[in-house]
């Protein structure tokens, strides 16, 4: 494979430029529409979510332009967080007040909390712990998939 940066294995591949193109894209469009109106919460979450997915590209991005420093492990923290942020905005967005839906955010934030403060450990972390952690963001799909049964159920009713 051709490199663009670099020697050997910690040169920047299109992999590596993809992400820094994603955490520099995140970051703008979060601060621009922040910029708008700080104390908007619909705007805060926005912002907060493009800050999370930012973070989430640039420590990948860190990750493979300098393997073996622990950047990879912010990465995984940068996915953790993103759900629970992804769902607050969500529910920002559609102004939710259901039950189920309240308890799949409340849920995102205490297992982020105790994902990351077991990918905080230090030594190595098991291997269950990483697909844990990668496959976190369901819980995203699993509030979507929510909300397409409840519209379901209200285009069913007769009248």
């Amino acid at each position: 494979m051709k490199r663009c940066f670099g020697v050997g294995k910690e040169a920047m591949d299109i992999l590596s430029q993809s992400a820094l193109v994603v955490a520099i894209t995140a970051v703008a469009w979060g601060l621009s529409v922040l910029a708008r109106d700080v104390r908007n919460k619909l705007y805060l979450g926005y912002a907060l979510l493009c800050v999370a997915i930012s973070a989430w590209a640039f420590f990948f991005f860190l990750s493979r332009l300098v393997p073996g420093h622990g950047w990879y492990a912010f990465h995984l923290l940068a996915n953790l967080w993103i759900t629970p942020l992804a769902l607050g905005f969500i529910r920002s967005l559609t102004r939710l007040q259901d039950r189920p839906g309240r308890i799949l955010f409340d849920f995102s934030w205490i297992s982020a909390l105790a994902l990351s403060s077991l990918l905080l450990l230090p030594g190595k972390n098991p291997s269950w712990l990483k697909t844990l952690v990668l496959f976190h963001p369901v819980l995203v799909v699993a509030q979507i998939l929510l909300m397409m049964a409840v519209d379901f159920r209200l285009d069913r009713r007769p009248g």
